[in-house]
């Protein structure tokens, strides 16, 4: 009845509908992935922190050599393409491996743009970001989706 929908044979009018308070971010993804509303990668938090460091994360040609720049692009790419897979994934063990094995990905960049270090000021920023941002989003799902499966197994 408070949302319109009910035994009630007329629906309220806009007047009388009473007005509710919208959940924060993450609560209101979770619900819309519950609910049905939504499901898409785009609404995982994680996924639009990638978006945004690993997007901006771009390999030049004075970094090293081109098999160097293919090897770090095709791992940015994978590491995005394994979000996706995780984020899509019914199971919750194969969800987790996914989205670990793309947190892997992000640090094997990592590694690699450390070994290959330039003094660049923008390449240090984007390198700074995934350590202090990037990765502990990653650690942060992975542990949440530990606690809700044990959670879920005690029950």
């Amino acid at each position: 009845m408070r949302f319109g929908i009910g035994k009630g044979s007329s629906s309220p009018s806009e007047k009388e509908k009473p007005e509710t308070s919208f959940p924060n971010d993450s609560e209101n993804t979770e619900k819309e992935e519950n609910s049905g509303k939504s499901f898409s990668v785009k609404n995982l938090r994680l996924f639009a922190k990638a978006k945004d460091v690993l997007g901006a994360l771009e390999f030049d040609q004075s970094e090293g050599n081109a098999n160097l720049k293919e090897r770090l692009e095709n791992l940015k790419l994978s590491a995005i393409e394994l979000l996706g897979a995780g984020y899509y994934s019914f199971e919750p063990k194969n969800k987790k491996n996914l989205y670990n094995e793309s947190r892997q990905k992000v640090g094997a960049i990592l590694a690699l743009s450390y070994f290959n270090l330039t003094d660049c000021e923008t390449s240090l920023k984007l390198i700074r970001e995934i350590e202090d941002d990037l990765l502990p989003a990653y650690s942060a799902l992975i542990k949440r989706m530990d606690r809700r499966n044990e959670k879920h197994k005690s029950i």
